[in-house]
């Protein structure tokens, strides 16, 4: 009597008879143990970046402070170049004085003051000359 899949005892779709034998190359083989991609890897490469941004904050705003440019204040350096030419260039005329804002205190650099000298206007150079923020005030042109 067969069955409704063939004769009995004959191997059926599947089964291990009609199989290639072992060493096949497309045979997947027995599977080894599982191996567990956790978050261990993860925290470690983020810890790792939140160090060196703090390194590179600490370094470019706090420290030395390579990335800050002080500016100096113009209401403090407009006063400064007043008083300088009031005492020591006896300028004794002096009605107001009007410098730009925003000017970085780099060594070297230099920029202009509007000065009223007795209902004239002239032009007085500023040139800073340290990081500090300490200035020197030129005679009026």
């Amino acid at each position: 009597m067969t069955g409704p899949y063939g004769p009995p005892g004959a191997p059926q779709r599947g089964t291990a008879a009609q199989r290639p034998p072992t060493g096949y190359r497309g045979e997947l083989g027995p599977a080894g143990p599982r191996r567990r991609s956790g978050k261990l890897p993860w925290l470690i490469g983020a810890l790792v970046l939140l160090v060196v941004a703090a390194a590179v904050a600490f370094v470019g705003f706090v420290s030395p402070g390579l990335l800050v440019r002080p500016e100096l204040d113009a209401t403090s350096v407009q006063q400064g170049v007043q008083q300088t030419l009031r005492t020591s260039y006896r300028l004794g005329a002096v009605q107001s004085v009007r410098c730009p804002a925003g000017q970085v205190a780099d060594p070297g650099s230099s920029f202009e003051c509007q000065v009223d000298l007795g209902g004239e206007r002239k032009s007085v150079p500023v040139t800073v000359r340290d990081s500090s923020g300490v200035y020197e005030v030129g005679y009026p042109r």
